[in-house]
């Protein structure tokens, strides 16, 4: 790495299922660490990969800079597919592979996920062709067509798993303390 940026504040990672995987930090006007914050350049934090997208400054009060920063699956959306053919009776898995070839990511195998304590979806199912698109447009109208799956991301490895996690047998109820 370039710098170890341990002058950032308000550091919020903030991810939506099957969304966005963002990060934003607040970084010191002062510090010659901002000249690496430059858009495209990765940034690391808990372990996960962003790329710098967005920096701008505000003065409300004291001056300060803020990074906004998309997870590198966001680099997926880059890619160009012009025609995908029509994938019928097929596992999510194999529709992923093909939709993320050429690409710097990897397709968890069943056992990697497994490690992790999860299951991939496996229903069979139907992508009709599709032109214009890119592997996330896929992954979502193939989450779209099973009506379930949540997107396991770790950096460059991927994985459409039934439920990411495991049941702990904890639960919320609505209740009154009377």
């Amino acid at each position: 790495g370039l710098a170890v940026l341990d002058g950032a504040t308000n550091v919020l990672i903030s991810r939506e299922l099957n969304g966005e995987f963002k990060l934003s930090f607040d970084y010191p006007v002062n510090s010659d660490k901002w000249q690496y914050l430059k858009q495209r350049n990765k940034v690391v934090c808990e372990g996960q990969q962003f790329r710098v997208y967005q920096k701008s400054r505000s003065k409300a009060g004291t001056m300060t800079r803020t990074v906004e920063c998309l997870h590198v699956i966001s680099d997926a959306s880059q890619k160009h597919i012009p025609y995908l053919a029509p994938l019928i009776g097929q596992t999510p898995r194999s529709i992923m592979l093909t939709a993320f070839a050429g690409t710097d990511f990897h397709i968890m195998t069943e056992q990697e996920v497994q490690t992790l304590g999860m299951q991939w979806a496996m229903d069979l199912t139907d992508i009709m062709e599709m032109s214009k698109t890119n592997p996330m447009e896929v992954v979502k109208q193939l989450i779209e067509n099973l009506g379930k799956g949540e997107l396991y991301i770790d950096n460059y490895n991927i994985a459409l798993v039934e439920r990411i996690g495991k049941d702990t047998g904890l639960y919320c109820t609505l209740s009154n303390n009377l």
